[in-house]
């Protein structure tokens, strides 16, 4: 017995290390899904916001107040140039962007229209505060419509409201389980 306890314990030593550096790469693996499940929320209401040209049968809903810096906001993520005019890509600009903007950090962010005529400076918890409002009045604006009841639906802490005979047929995924 003597003589086997020291082998049998090196294997369990070993056997101990390989699964806690597996739970450091599984627990590596779901930071970034989490990030990037915050981000895509993120992107999902500003599309919300961004893509709608009216609101309550008002054609210049999205290019005035809140909306507008939201719409210079998008530009400034996605539709930035060169000198050169030529289209400027740089996807850790995109993320360190939203990653401010959720944060809400007061850091100060030059907007400038398309024709290049205004320039406003804004802080991110300015763009924030524009943010969150703008989506809480189409949210409230939601609640209020008549007609079909909505039901609140809640996936991955973003809620969407959905008519009652659509949420019936909605296929939300299974959660995994792990061994």
């Amino acid at each position: 017995v003597n003589d086997i306890m020291p082998m049998i314990g090196a294997r369990f030593y070993t056997q101990l290390d390989a699964a806690q550096m597996r739970n450091d790469v599984i627990e590596e693996d779901l930071a970034k899904e989490v990030q990037n499940g915050r981000l895509f929320r993120l992107l999902a209401k500003l599309g919300t916001i961004n893509e709608r040209p009216e609101f309550q049968k008002d054609p210049t809903w999205s290019e005035t107040g809140d909306r507008y810096l939201l719409k210079l906001f998008r530009d400034h993520l996605f539709h930035q140039v060169t000198e050169a005019g030529a289209p400027w890509i740089d996807l850790s600009h995109i993320i360190s962007c939203l990653n401010k903007l959720d944060a809400g950090v007061p850091e100060k962010i030059s907007l400038i229209s398309r024709d290049e005529k205004s320039v406003l400076v804004v802080t991110y918890s300015d763009l924030k505060r524009c943010f969150e409002n703008t989506f809480q009045e189409l949210i409230a604006a939601a609640n209020a419509q008549k007609g079909q009841p909505l039901k609140s639906c809640n996936i991955d802490h973003f809620n969407f409201l959905v008519p009652f005979h659509l949420l019936l047929t909605l296929n939300f995924p299974k959660k995994h389980q792990y061994v």
